[in-house]
């Protein structure tokens, strides 16, 4: 099992293009996203809107803090449920080959 855990920042398109790479994957994967107090686009919406038959996780930093991402990184390898985690951020698209051969 493995994660692919992300830092996210009102990035809504973004996140919408990875979830639908996952739904490529093969199984054994978990995601993780920790919202680092997006002020307009935040994840979760976005998660329930296209991803709420994943196994995905929703992390939120409540208070915008400027240049926290060290923090939401942080949260993301506190909360994460796996073993192994692949952190990652929101610009690097994992395609589902690249993601079998990590597996």
């Amino acid at each position: 099992m493995l994660t692919l855990a992300f830092n996210y920042y009102d990035n809504p398109t973004m996140l919408a293009v990875h979830i639908e790479a996952w739904r490529r994957y093969p199984e054994g994967f978990r995601f993780l996203i920790v919202d680092d107090g997006s002020p307009n686009g935040p994840a979760l919406p976005v998660v329930e809107k296209h991803g709420r038959d994943l196994p995905i996780a929703v992390y939120r930093v409540m208070e915008n803090i400027p240049w926290n991402w060290d923090g939401a990184r942080n949260l993301a390898m506190t909360v994460a449920k796996t073993e192994w985690v692949w952190l990652l951020d929101m610009d690097r698209l994992v395609e589902p080959e690249q993601a079998a051969k990590a597996l």
